[in-house]
């Protein structure tokens, strides 16, 4: 299969044709297990100035949003992006100066899939401002 690739270098520029198997270079590289690895890795003080909430509270809201009608298993079959992982990408847009763009390679995931939780977290947060 071949693709039409805007070059845009000193050597080449212009468009050109190339194989699949040349495209894979272009691919964004994200950042894997940052949730899983990195997050678990702070200690109080760290996850606090990152996410601006406490890890006990971080987790109560996990455990809140897990719980409410605007956690998802899937989305489309696809499987979906963890309860914690939704939390905390929301809580990190809301508390860093980093783009939508450089939180989605953080959080591993796509832009769009980023967008979704962040607006079923926004929602969940909406929802519960009363309490």
């Amino acid at each position: 299969m071949e693709a039409l690739i805007f070059c845009a270098s000193d050597t080449m520029s212009g468009w050109s044709t190339s194989s699949s198997d040349e495209e894979e270079h272009l691919k964004i590289t994200k950042i894997e297990n940052f949730v899983e690895q990195t997050v678990k890795q702070y200690d109080p003080d760290t996850f606090k100035r990152h996410f601006r909430m406490k890890r006990e509270t971080t987790n109560e809201l996990i455990e809140n949003f897990a719980k409410s009608e605007y956690s998802t298993n899937t989305v489309r079959g696809i499987p979906h992006i963890s309860n914690e992982t939704s939390v905390l990408l929301t809580m990190w847009y809301l508390a860093n100066t980093e783009s939508f763009r450089q939180i989605s390679d953080r959080f591993n995931v796509s832009l769009s899939s980023a967008h979704r939780s962040l607006f079923r977290v926004i929602d969940f947060l909406i929802s519960i401002k009363s309490r």
